[in-house]
């Protein structure tokens, strides 16, 4: 009996369920729902995609750009006594200089201010407070080297002639004042023992190691007492000492196994004090 009164109770219960999704408030709901157009994201996941990537290759080319450029400034030796080095960008303005020397240090500080300077005045500038410093003085000749290097072959071989240039204004004014190009450039571990030990600058150094190279008669002892002045008289002045022409060694003093230009393998250096 029991079980007849809950299978009628059952088969006479309303379905709730079926009578909310029928009834007028729902289906009106559904309908408005549907037809309402559906929120999209502010930023789609494809345009943050884009985005992202373009900004790693933005940041790429920032970091590695200047490293793979082409060089745009070229180094720029001077051997008076004082010597010194200097930058020069491709404006042809001084943007950089440094002393190689005690002397170039007292030079460099006579010059002032130079930064951005056009290179024919800087040249000017270097002469004239060598002058007024007295490492030129009328009493005596005096043979300025310089050498300009750069990566930009057409930048160097620019600044070498309007270096050159402003060095022959200088000699037209002061007949005992003479240049030539020479061979500039780092010193290696042989031509900074000899520079140290002989307190000669590198390109000092070089002038006499191509000068061995070219007499085997003649003794590095001697050679070393001598200014760069009294040097340039034992010189082929008919050849090219510097330049992208000159077929020597850039360090003569690494020429061959021995290290001393014109084979010297009995040379040892006097450690002077």
């Amino acid at each position: 009996m029991r079980k007849k009164i809950y299978k009628a109770a059952h088969d006479d219960a309303p379905d709730l369920k079926d009578q909310i999704k029928s009834s007028d408030i729902y289906l009106q709901y559904m309908d408005s729902t549907q037809k309402q157009p559906q929120k999209r994201p502010l930023v789609s996941p494809i345009r943050m995609a884009y985005g992202g990537a373009f900004a790693l290759l933005l940041l790429a080319l920032f970091i590695v750009g200047p490293f793979d450029t082409e060089a745009t400034y070229s180094q720029f030796y001077i051997e008076i006594n004082p010597s010194i080095e200097a930058q020069i960008n491709e404006d042809d303005d001084v943007i950089g200089v440094e002393a190689l020397n005690e002397d170039g240090t007292d030079l460099i500080a006579a010059l002032g201010n130079i930064h951005g300077m056009d290179v024919d005045e800087f040249v000017d500038l270097l002469v004239a407070e060598a002058i007024n410093l007295k490492f030129i003085d009328d009493d005596e000749e005096h043979l300025i080297i310089f050498d300009v290097i750069s990566d930009n072959v057409e930048l160097q071989e620019r600044h070498a002639k309007r270096v050159n240039e402003a060095l022959d204004r200088a000699q037209e004014m002061r007949a005992n004042v003479h240049h030539l190009r020479g061979l500039g450039g780092a010193p290696t571990e042989l031509e900074r023992e000899l520079s140290e030990t002989y307190n000669l600058s590198p390109m000092h150094l070089r002038l006499i190691g191509i000068i061995l190279a070219e007499d085997e008669s003649l003794d590095f002892e001697d050679l070393a007492d001598l200014s760069v002045g009294e040097l340039r008289h034992l010189l082929d002045e008919t050849k090219d000492y510097g330049g992208p022409n000159y077929r020597g060694p850039r360090h003569p003093f690494d020429d061959d196994d021995n290290g001393m230009p014109g084979g010297r393998p009995d040379f040892v250096p006097d450690m002077r004090q």
